[in-house]
């Protein structure tokens, strides 16, 4: 799957849309974790976050509790953030 990250970078705005798209909906029915690691996929999630495709910032939306449920949750944040408070 990394190679679909870098697809979603693209210079044709077109090609990388279609990229993350797919990726997206392919993350959101996934049961387990992809092989894509966290900051990669978060430094995608936010730069789509600023993509002119009113379908592409809403699929950023979408993922971003999909991988806090699936990545964050499984790491244990909760105790860090709780020892920092």
């Amino acid at each position: 799957m990394p190679e679909y990250v870098n697809r979603c970078y693209q210079s044709s705005p077109e090609v990388a849309r279609k990229y993350f798209l797919v990726l997206g909906e392919i993350i959101q029915r996934q049961r387990r974790e992809t092989n894509i690691d966290l900051p990669t996929l978060l430094h995608l999630i936010i730069y789509q976050l600023g993509n002119e495709s009113y379908r592409v910032r809403q699929m950023a939306l979408k993922l971003l509790p999909v991988i806090e449920e699936r990545y964050v949750a499984f790491v244990g944040c909760d105790d860090v953030s709780q020892d920092l408070f």
